[in-house]
């Protein structure tokens, strides 16, 4: 297969190669399709979101979140209180 890039992309793409980032322009563009094939694919199973959805509000309704800002707390608290841990 043979592709053309504008300028632009092509200068980009030798530049990745130059830092060592990818190994050819090959490598380069084969890593970019193969990242657009992961947005492309589905995240949620049919149905799977909106029963998420659902879960979450029912938690909301029944009271049990905390806002984030109290979680973040929490989290360094518990980090904090580890054996060995640095503050």
């Amino acid at each position: 297969m043979t592709i053309s890039l504008s300028p632009e992309i092509a200068r980009f793409v030798e530049q990745k190669v130059r830092e060592g980032n990818y190994t050819s322009a090959d490598a380069l563009i084969e890593d970019a399709v193969r990242q657009m094939q992961t947005f492309d694919e589905p995240e949620f199973a049919p149905g799977e979101l909106e029963r998420l959805i659902a879960v979450g509000q029912a938690e909301a309704d029944a009271g049990l979140l905390i806002d984030g800002p109290k979680s973040l707390e929490e989290r360094r608290r518990r980090r904090a209180a580890r054996p060995g841990s640095v503050t």
